[in-house]
């Protein structure tokens, strides 16, 4: 029977949250052109082997790599939240589907200006984006424009 590594400790999942919080570390990440030991896979590499030599667990690149999809999967999920016209604490919200939003928010948000949440055009009233935690005195207009400018970027 062959082995897949081994499971997420709390404490290891911590260490992968830690690490990304760190804005330096998760520019590293994001780097388009990295340099020797910058790719993507060797970041994978350091931080499953911070996490073996502090617990000892066996974790492997690729569980690194899926547990990081999933924490920004979750993530980015919390910053839709603020488009979604519910009423109620968003923040809150957003911490209860992300537990380390906050801490995550300081690092991921400064991406959000290239890969914000789809802005919701129908429906209630006009969807804020999450671009708009970072320049707030930008017009909905403004917004939707830029919307569009990214939808035709992507296509």
């Amino acid at each position: 029977m062959q082995s897949h590594g081994a499971f997420w400790s709390n404490n290891a999942t911590e260490m992968v949250v830690d690490w990304l919080s760190n804005a330096d570390n998760y520019k590293r990440l994001m780097n388009k052109h990295p340099v020797s030991g910058g790719r993507v896979v060797d970041l994978q590499d350091e931080i499953a082997s911070l996490i073996n030599q502090k617990y000892d667990i066996g974790i492997t690149r690729t569980q690194v790599k899926s547990k990081i999809t999933y924490i920004r999967r979750l993530y980015r999920e919390a910053v839709a939240m603020n488009s979604t016209g519910k009423g109620g604490d968003i923040l809150e919200r957003q911490e209860a589907k992300c537990p380390p939003f906050q801490r995550l928010h300081a690092s991921f948000s400064s991406s959000l200006a290239l890969h914000h949440p789809q802005i919701r055009l129908t429906g209630g009233p006009p969807a804020r984006s999450a671009i708009d935690l970072l320049t707030p005195d930008v017009e909905v207009e403004d917004v939707i424009a830029l919307g569009m400018a990214f939808f035709f970027y992507c296509v």
